[in-house]
């Protein structure tokens, strides 16, 4: 014999008080008074036995009921023995409640046609047996074992939702807590659909072959399905004022051709954009939206289509930053010409896109420079190791750096800092009698994507005289823009942490080079400040874990931090920063320059939410369905 719940056995210690009643009685003897005791001698014997025997009596009914109601409790269960009765059994069973099964099913929504599946299952089990119920949600409540009665209330109470769980991490579930049966010939279950974002592979169950696993499979009715696959901007920093490009995917799996149906772009609830795209069978469509940004700061945004009646995966909800300009330090060494001042000011001399901060190298404000994206180092012929610390960490913590070396020799500074960011050396200065020109642009590399429409056979190239010789052999994280004939890198570009780095191997002074009075030295130098900072599309998928990283940031307290729901449209939040009651609050890790910040994706149904710090708005994300 077994217990269902052994632990109300300890019911059991409280025999011990009808016992402590009957040996210590607390009536108190009342003596009578009483003229002649001769006769009743013999009566007071007969009468004793009989209280005593009446006395043991109680007691025993006393202890019976209490050990009844323990055992009621405790649920005794008789294990099999001779084979003439069955164990108790342990039976864990996965209902997908995932948006896919909102599909309709030859028999309803595949959701309902799994609960009908999963009680049914549970009816055909003995009410001794427990059973594990579990959902796409991975409930805290839901991790203990339940009787019979309780697992078919649960499985009724099964409701849709906006999280998924990949298959493997549904099995580890169950194996974890069937561990438990021991000799109680466990059983699993899992109602689903299948689909093959989350179940493309059948992970192994594990060694324990008396593990009986059944997959019941829900086949939705056949039925055209379009949805979002992805968006992403054709550039790579949103600026204010400026006309953008919004590339959309779409999938589907239309058996026909259709035209020109209607797709739709929204920010903070307002559509800004409308445009339309096509349906070829067995191809992906891509489509454009254009549209101005309305203004700067964060922003919510959701592109959405109509495609009814599978409508979860119909919006696509992102969110990004625009900024009014970018923010661009021009540091000044006593080596640099008034000429190759001139040229960089000239560059970055649009207000309206660029905010420039001009300073001399030996009285810089570090401060100021580190909240540049970009910055500009020129003529520093000694690099003190404060430039190299305050260089290396801007790039590390997403900004850019183009360092443009004074000629000849340069000071022990300039090893360190390309030691640091992992460059390769600045190698000999080289010169030669007549200029030579360029060998080879890349224009391959990604810094020149969408640069160029159509580029010559016989491209003019910047002629240069007096270089850096740097050893291509050194170059581990970076690649050449531009090179000499012979290989050597002219111009190359880096990365290291979230940021980007560029060495020019000269001076910008014509003595040396003419690449300042070049045609290709605008659309360079302009890209690198358009790249500067990126940033890129914000997004989560629902069910998967996502980290954001935040720069700049300072995190003391993990409270400081709160996710709130944005009103965007289709949302029924709030925009009001630092008062939702139901803003959650999310893991917070310090990191150097910044903060990363765990999405609690599980907790958070599709569509755009605000990162907040002390009621502060300070970044942005979107949560989307998985596909």
């Amino acid at each position: 014999m077994s217990f269902l719940y052994p632990i109300f056995l300890w019911g059991l210690t409280a025999l011990s008080i009808p016992i402590l009643v009957h040996l210590f009685s607390f009536r108190r003897a009342q003596k009578v008074t009483f003229s002649q005791t001769a006769f009743l001698k013999e009566v007071r014997r007969e009468t004793k036995s009989r209280s005593r025997l009446r006395h043991l009596l109680v007691l025993l009914m006393r202890m019976l009921a209490i050990t009844a109601v323990v055992l009621a409790f405790a649920e005794p269960v008789l294990e099999a023995g001779d084979g003439t009765s069955s164990a108790r059994k342990l039976v864990s069973i996965y209902i997908d409640n995932s948006p896919s099964m909102s599909a309709e099913g030859a028999d309803g929504l595949l959701l309902e046609t799994a609960k009908s599946g999963a009680i049914s299952t549970v009816d055909g089990y003995d009410i001794t047996d427990q059973f594990h119920v579990f959902t796409t949600d991975f409930l805290t409540e839901d991790q203990r074992f339940l009787s019979k009665k309780e697992a078919l209330d649960r499985i009724a109470g099964v409701a849709p939702s906006d999280a998924v769980q990949p298959l493997e991490e549904v099995m580890m579930r169950q194996l974890d807590r069937l561990e438990q049966a021991d000799k109680s010939s466990p059983k699993s279950y899992v109602f689903s659909d299948l689909q093959i974002s989350s179940h493309a592979q059948l992970p192994q169950a594990g060694s324990d072959s008396s593990l009986a696993l059944r997959f019941i499979a829900l086949e939705p009715v056949a039925k055209p399905n379009v949805r979002i696959d992805s968006a992403w901007f054709e550039a790579p920093m949103r600026l204010a004022g400026r006309s953008e490009q919004l590339h959309v995917r779409i999938k589907h799996d239309a058996s026909r051709a259709i035209k020109g149906l209607p797709l739709s772009f929204h920010i903070d609830g307002n559509r800004i954009a409308i445009g339309g795209y096509d349906l070829e069978p067995g191809r992906a469509t891509d489509t454009v939206l254009k549209y101005t940004h309305p203004g700067i700061g964060l922003q919510h945004g959701a592109v959405r289509l109509d495609d009814a009646p599978i409508t979860f995966d119909d919006t696509y909800h992102i969110g990004y930053q625009v900024v009014e300009q970018i923010p661009t330090a021009l540091v000044i060494g006593s080596a640099a010409t008034v000429a190759e001042e001139v040229a960089l000011a000239r560059i970055f001399s649009d207000q309206s896109q660029f905010a420039l901060n001009i300073q001399a190298a030996d009285a810089a404000r570090f401060a100021e420079i580190e909240q540049s994206d970009l910055v500009v180092v020129a003529g520093i012929r000694n690099l003190s190791s404060g430039w190299v610390e305050v260089l290396a960490r801007l790039v590390e913590d997403g900004g850019s750096v183009l360092l443009i070396p004074p000629p000849e020799a340069l000071g022990a500074g300039w090893a360190d800092l390309t030691s640091r960011i992992g460059a390769a050396s600045m190698g000999l200065w080289t010169v030669t009698d007549e200029p030579v020109r360029i060998g080879a642009l890349h224009a391959g590399h990604p810094h020149f994507e969408g640069v160029f429409t159509n580029l010559p056979e016989r491209l003019d190239l910047p002629k240069v005289r007096g270089w850096h010789n740097r050893p291509e052999k050194e170059m581990q994280s970076e690649r050449a823009l531009f090179s000499m004939a012979g290989g050597a890198p002219f111009v190359t570009a880096g990365a290291l942490g979230r940021g980007s780095y560029y060495v020019l191997s000269s001076p910008l002074q014509s003595e040396w080079n003419n690449f300042s009075h070049h045609a290709l030295w605008v659309p360079t130098l302009l890209r690198m400040a358009e790249t500067a900072r990126r940033a890129p599309l914000l997004r989560a998928t629902a069910g998967r874990a996502s980290r954001i990283l935040i720069g700049g940031a300072e995190a003391r307290t993990d409270a400081q931090w709160t996710i709130e729901r944005a009103s965007d449209f289709g949302s029924t939040g709030t925009s009001q920063y630092g008062g939702t009651s139901g803003a959650l609050r999310p893991a917070v890790e310090n990191l150097p320059g910044g903060v990363a910040i765990e999405l609690p994706t599980g907790q958070l149904t599709p569509g755009n939410y605000t990162i907040i710090q002390r009621s502060t708005a300070v970044w942005t994300a979107a949560s989307t369905p998985w596909q």
